[in-house]
């Protein structure tokens, strides 16, 4: 009989057992990966933004199983930097690199 607390504690991040490379657990979840992309790829056509979308996804989640609640902070990184860079891309030459330097020390 399948645990439901065993695999709840695989999904989820558990810090004394990060998803490291040499867990087989990693391994599974690489092939899966592989799978799923595939088949995506393949159901997509010529758009590219559901393999973008799915390998956004899996990303996430494989940070968030290595480093638990660090994905907020990565999560952070990327708003802010999406709309600065929208900043510095409507600005002019002098805004640009203080936009530029509030994203690098950001």
């Amino acid at each position: 009989m399948i645990d439901l607390s065993s695999i709840v504690k695989t999904i989820f991040y558990q810090s004394d057992q990060p998803l490291l490379f040499t867990h087989l657990f990693f391994w599974i979840f690489f092939l899966v990966v592989l799978l799923g992309y595939s088949l995506v790829f393949r159901l997509q056509g010529k758009r590219n933004y559901l393999k973008v979308l799915y390998l956004l996804l899996v990303s996430f989640y494989f940070y968030y199983k290595t480093s638990g609640i660090f994905i907020i902070l990565l999560w952070y990184v990327i708003v802010i930097d999406f709309f600065l860079g929208k900043k510095i891309a409507i600005s002019q030459e002098w805004k640009r690199k203080l936009w530029l330097t509030i994203s690098i020390i950001n």
